[in-house]
């Protein structure tokens, strides 16, 4: 929710229970920081690392992020360029395949026959993960979830916001 205190206004985001367990709040405050010392998500007040409660500059949003608008894209590549060149680590990777296999656990148990659909396609692309995990590539921070609610448009700036999943 948004609120106002001596003049400034923030949102504040109490994280849902689906989520404990699951997100890595120390990697996410580690990512906000990054992101914020990159200038990616000036939004960024702090996070509480064990609960994952944040506190973050209110965005007043002029429009919504749009894939197909040249120049919004332009922006966002321009940060995750910069992001991909600061060349930072965690020090642990975010492995897709056990995310995905903790995903479709928990979707089994809200909707079982959801899951059978989702994990032919998991097993789809076991080839292509073998095939990046080969390719020697430098393992750096990345953002993973990014799409238009994750991305604020404020006049001519643009934040990547939500690092969840970093």
């Amino acid at each position: 929710f948004a609120f106002t205190l001596r003049g400034g206004r923030y949102v504040y985001r109490n994280p849902g229970k689906n989520t404990i367990g699951y997100i890595d709040r120390k990697r996410e405050k580690f990512a906000l920081e990054t992101a914020t010392k990159l200038g990616l998500d000036n939004t960024y007040l702090y996070e509480d690392e064990n609960e994952g409660w944040k506190i973050s500059y209110f965005v007043n949003i002029t429009e919504p992020f749009d894939f197909t608008n040249k120049s919004h894209m332009e922006k966002l590549c321009s940060h995750l360029k910069a992001l991909h060149n600061a060349g930072v680590q965690y020090g642990s990777e975010f492995d897709y395949f056990e995310e995905a296999d903790k995903l479709i656990e928990r979707l089994k148990i809200l909707d079982y026959n959801a899951a059978e659909k989702v994990i032919p396609l998991r097993d789809r692309i076991t080839t292509l993960n073998e095939s990046n995990k080969k390719d020697n590539w430098p393992t750096v921070l990345c953002h993973n979830d990014i799409y238009e609610t994750n991305i604020l448009i404020s006049d001519d700036n643009l934040y990547v916001i939500d690092w969840e999943y970093a």
